[in-house]
């Protein structure tokens, strides 16, 4: 059991104000924004080959600090804002899940 996976995972609300999606191709890749609250949550997943997105932080408000809490093999947490790009590398058949606030 990857018991910080769990936690992330139940943290998610059901429900969202907002969803887009920022980089997709069919039977490749998708990666979705959804939004809740002032909160922004992450997903991204790859197909058979590997993928590189930039995610532009364009949606957030300006002005304002944030936080990027992220879910991979080695969870990390860094401070962004409005404009930063953010660069996701996936593994094939991998993802990436993120949370800012």
């Amino acid at each position: 059991r990857n018991a910080p996976a769990a936690a992330f995972l139940r943290a998610l609300p059901w429900n969202y104000d907002a969803t887009y999606v920022r980089d997709a191709e069919i039977a490749r890749h998708l990666t979705v924004v959804r939004e809740k609250d002032g909160s922004f949550y992450i997903g991204a997943i790859t197909g058979d080959a590997a993928h590189v997105t930039s995610l532009t932080l364009d949606f957030l408000a300006p002005g304002r600090d944030y936080a990027l809490e992220s879910l991979a093999d080695d969870p990390d947490s860094t401070d962004i804002r409005r404009g930063d790009v953010l660069r996701i590398e996936m593994a094939a058949a991998g993802g990436f899940c993120g949370v800012i606030k």
